[in-house]
Parts: structure tokens; sequence; C-alpha cells
């Protein structure tokens, strides 16, 4: 099997994440496909950017991604902006129905808890070690 940085754009540091999300080779990125293998990024590393998309559409092509036509460029920011508007509108969805436990929370740590909460990416909020829902 070929290694991931014997492909055009790929890098030792996009190598090291695509490992880590199960991609370990340039036959499973060929497979994969630009776009699933986007979107396995981007679940474990909210920070990867459209420039990330188009770097992997260029492996798969075997071209500099700056080489990419405009069309595919189009294509691939459409395919990004609508996940994006499906994240959000998935976490508004989640929000919404998380409420009550959200106000529990408040009102559990208004009235003298210690909350400990870290904040995540895209605003989320992870609540650790409470029993209270």
């Amino acid at each position: 099997m070929a290694e991931l940085t014997s492909m055009m754009n790929i890098g030792k540091e996009m190598a090291r994440k695509l490992e880590a999300v199960g991609i370990d080779s340039a036959e499973k990125l060929l497979e994969a496909g630009s776009q699933q293998a986007f979107l396995k990024l981007k679940g474990m590393y909210p920070q990867v950017c459209l420039v990330h998309l188009y770097a992997l559409e260029g492996a798969v092509e075997n071209v500099e991604f700056n080489s990419l036509s405009k069309e595919k460029k189009k294509e691939l920011k459409g395919f990004s902006d609508f996940w994006r508007k499906e994240k959000q509108r998935e976490f508004r969805k989640d929000f919404q129905s998380n409420r009550q436990k959200i106000q529990k929370l408040y009102d559990w740590g208004s009235r003298g808890g210690n909350l400990y909460c870290s904040a995540a990416s895209y605003g989320l909020v992870s609540v650790v070690g409470l029993d209270l829902l």
C-alpha cells in the first residue's frame, strides 16, 4: 500500500490527521474520496476548512489543489457550505430539544452548585461530572 505522503498535496500533518480518522494509505483515501475524507477529518478536527477539501480533491485527482478547475472548486464549496448548514441546523434542533436540561443546569448552578464546563468548537458546551440529568 502506498503512503499518504506519496500523494499530491498530502504532507506529514495531513497524513497524520487522515491516519487518526482511519485513512492510513493512498488506496484508502482514493476509496473514500475527498468529500468522505473531509467529513471524517471535520468530525475530529473542527478547524479543517475548505482549503483542506481542495487539497484532498487534488490528491485524489493527482493535481496541485490550486490547479483544480473553477467548476470543481465551486462544487466542493457547495458541498462544504451544505454540510456546515446541516450541522448548524442539527445543533439548533439538539439545543431546542435539550432546553429543559440546560435550564435545570442553570437553576442548579445558580443555587450554588459547582458546575465544571469546557467550551468546545462552534459554541457547544460539555458539562462534566454531573448526575443531575
